[in-house]
């Protein structure tokens, strides 16, 4: 049976856990007493004890597929209207919080079996096939925070045996939280059915899933100091080995924004957009126009991402792995940058289809960047850089966006935009900017 879902109203998931510590009187002092038979009563202090833990849950959607590996799940989501879904969690000492807007899962299954020669078992988990189309057109708003005792250390004195002493200091972090707007966990993600002529040639016909936005999709998660991840769209392998099989397409025209909080919201900075570093195929990422705040993280140079038809604005960076602030802020040639990223990145299609990548400068995380294996701008398409006004004619690297390849293609139009105060403008160098 195939998964379908489709909404076009509003639906709203919250989930609230709060866990208190209940005070209990400790008494302080101690009872005098007479011969007379008079007494006075010890002093009694409320104590709160610290201790308590809170976790939430919240899902918009989760459609889990029920054909066993070896079949094909096929699903079917579709949301014109609003999906909020928000989870808190308040606690003494652990808080945790887990948001997820749309969520589709193939099943998977385990073999166990002792290799020959091996002294323990191994068991290795498939994960079955899943072809989906998920459509957003409206509004998927994901929230998860969580408040506990915020972040502690320990400090622990070792001595050595030469006499010597060394100090280790241990963090603990009491919150997490973590939020998602669109997840799929499957061992494969597209199908393949052959087919015989009349004359005995074969035709194979691939069917990909994929996942379309043209609205928004708004992923926070806010801690008060511990892990906040925040992911707009995740695709993950839920089996221990890749299928391989034909690509995902994610093609997105709308917004995705994706942020994580450390200090209980105060600060905002960006997450991740889109991830498949995880996914079981390759992946075509099709950027048609709209904003990305947030990065977007590849698997392997058969990933792709394509710049057509308008204007994308980009605060995030490409393959955030590859991200080095010091080695950047050093300036000049940089081949271990270069040669960092994977996957393509390619701005029109050299057939009119036009496209402009517009890397922006988030006033929190600094610059935009990219880190791939090749790029390519075609004759069709604009690649447009913000950049800050410089003192001493020389842009400090680290101040502007940035892409770093080890094979570059370039036609098309650069588009410099450079900020001025005062609308004036001196010969200003930005070194390396590709």
């Amino acid at each position: 049976a195939s998964l379908n879902f489709a909404n076009s109203g509003t639906v709203n998931v919250t989930a609230n856990a709060n866990a208190a510590a209940v005070p209990f009187l400790t008494a302080t002092g101690t009872a005098t007493g007479t011969g007379t038979g008079t007494a006075t009563a010890p002093g009694m202090t409320p104590t709160a004890p610290a201790s308590g833990s809170a976790h939430a849950l919240a899902i918009g959607y989760v459609g889990n597929g029920t054909v066993p590996v070896g079949g094909v799940n096929v699903a079917s989501v579709t949301n014109s209207g609003t999906i909020n879904v928000n989870a808190s969690a308040a606690a003494p000492v652990t808080a945790v919080a887990s948001a997820q807007g749309i969520v589709l899962n193939a099943p998977t299954t385990s073999v166990t079996t002792t290799p020959t020669g091996a002294t323990a078992p191994v068991t290795t988990v498939t994960g079955g096939a899943l072809l989906a189309n998920v459509t957003n057109s409206g509004n998927i708003n994901v929230v998860a925070k969580a408040a506990g005792l915020g972040t502690t250390a320990t400090t622990a004195t070792n001595t050595t045996a030469g006499g010597a002493t060394t100090t280790v200091v241990t963090t603990h972090p009491h919150s997490s939280a973590f939020a998602t707007g669109i997840r799929l966990n499957a061992g494969a993600l597209a199908t393949t059915v052959t087919t015989t002529t009349a004359n005995g040639a074969t035709n194979a016909t691939v069917t990909n899933s994929t996942i379309t936005n043209s609205g928004t999709i708004n992923v926070q998660a806010v801690t008060n100091g511990g892990p906040a991840n925040a992911y707009g769209i995740r695709v993950v392998n839920n089996g221990d080995t890749a299928s391989g099989g034909g690509p995902l397409i994610i093609n997105n025209s709308g917004d995705i924004i994706a942020q994580f909080s450390t200090d209980g919201g105060t600060t905002f900075h960006r997450a991740t957009a889109i991830d498949v570093t995880e996914a079981p195929s390759p992946t075509v990422v099709n950027l048609l126009g709209g904003n990305i705040t947030g990065d977007i993280n590849l698997q392997s140079n058969a990933d792709a991402i394509n710049v057509t038809t308008g204007e994308t604005f980009f605060n995030g960076v490409i393959n955030a792995g590859c991200f080095d602030a010091a080695a950047i802020a050093a300036g000049g040639d940089n081949p271990t940058a270069s040669s960092c990223g994977v996957g393509t990145l390619t701005i029109g299609d050299g057939a009119d289809a036009g496209g402009n990548l517009h890397m922006t400068i988030d006033p929190v995380d600094g610059p935009s960047y990219a880190f791939v294996n090749t790029f390519t701008v075609n004759s069709d398409g604009t690649l447009t850089l913000d950049l800050p006004a410089a003192t001493g004619g020389t842009a400090a690297p680290g101040t502007y966006p940035q892409i770093f390849a080890d094979t570059a293609n370039l036609g098309g139009t650069l588009v410099a935009n450079i900020s001025s105060p005062n609308g004036l403008f001196d010969t200003t160098t930005y070194d390396n900017v590709i």
